[in-house]
C-alpha cells in the first residue's frame, strides 16, 4: 500500500518572504513603521524633497550645535559659553538691577593705591573681570575721592578707551583740578558731572580766576553732558 500523500501547506504556513524579494531579504509588516520610513516619506513626496542646498544648512546646523556643546564642555560655565552678544545682555540686565553706587577713595597715597569695589561677577575671572565691568561702568555712579589720576589710571587699562567711553556719572572730590578735568573729558559719553573744589570761601578772587583754576573751559567738549554740580569740599553747593 502506497504511503499517504502529505497535505499541501499554504504560503502563509510556509514562508513570510515576498516571492519578489530577494530569498534572504524579509518584507516589514504593513502594520509595523520602518526606522527609515520617514526618510523614504520625504524622499518619495514632493512637499517633503529637501534641495542639496537645504541638507547643506541642516548639516551646518548640526555642526555649529555640536561645536557649541563642545565650547560648553571645555569651559565648564554655561555663562561663557554662551553667545558674546547674550552674555552683554545678561551684564547689562545685572548691572541695571543692582543700582549700587561705588565709592573709591585711597588706601595709601605714597604707592598710588586705592580700593575697588566692584561686584563678584566681575571678579570671578580674567575674562569675566574685561567683559561684565564696562556694563557696570556704564550704570553706577562713581565717586572718586583723593584719587582721580589712580581711577584714570583703572580706566586706562580697558583697550580703545572703553573704560572712559563706559563712563555715565561720576562725582570727583580731588583738590587737584587739573587730574578733575583730564579725567573728566576723556569721559567722551559722560551724563553726570559733579566736582568739588577746596577753594577757601571766605577768599575772594575774580570770577575768571575761579573758572580758569577750575579749568571747566575744558567741559565744553563734552557733548553728552546733562547736568553739572559743583561744590566745595565742605559740601556747599556753588
Amino acid at each position: 500500500m502506497a504511503p499517504p500523500t502529505p497535505p499541501k501547506l499554504s504560503r502563509a504556513n510556509t514562508s513570510t518572504t515576498d516571492p519578489k524579494q530577494p530569498p534572504d531579504s524579509v518584507s516589514p509588516a504593513r502594520d509595523t513603521p520602518s526606522d527609515h520610513a520617514p526618510l523614504e516619506l520625504l524622499k518619495n513626496s514632493s512637499r517633503g524633497a529637501t534641495s542639496s542646498k537645504d541638507s547643506y544648512h541642516l548639516a551646518s546646523k548640526a555642526a555649529g550645535e555640536t561645536e557649541h556643546l563642545e565650547a560648553i564642555e571645555r569651559t565648564k560655565s554655561l555663562l561663557l559659553a554662551l553667545p558674546r552678544k547674550l552674555r552683554d545682555m545678561i551684564y547689562a540686565y545685572a548691572a541695571a538691577s543692582d543700582g549700587i553706587s561705588y565709592h573709591w577713595s585711597h588706601i595709601n597715597p605714597s604707592d598710588g593705591r586705592f580700593e575697588i569695589s566692584l561686584p563678584n561677577l566681575c571678579l570671578a575671572n580674567r575674562q569675566l573681570y574685561t567683559e561684565a565691568t564696562l556694563p557696570y561702568i556704564r550704570f553706577e555712579f562713581f565717586h572718586v575721592n583723593n584719587g582721580a589720576r589712580a581711577f584714570s589710571n583703572w580706566l586706562g587699562q580697558f583697550s580703545d578707551n572703553e573704560g572712559f567711553a563706559a563712563m555715565r556719572h561720576l562725582r570727583v572730590t580731588t583738590s587737584d583740578h587739573k587730574a578733575n578735568i583730564d579725567l573728566a573729558v576723556r569721559c567722551s559719553n559722560l551724563r553726570t558731572l559733579g566736582l568739588a573744589f577746596a577753594e577757601d570761601a571766605k577768599a575772594l578772587i575774580p570770577f575768571d580766576t575761579f573758572l580758569e583754576r577750575l579749568q571747566l573751559h575744558r567741559l565744553f567738549d563734552l557733548e553728552k553732558l546733562e547736568h553739572m554740580y559743583l561744590r566745595r569740599n565742605e559740601g556747599v553747593t556753588s
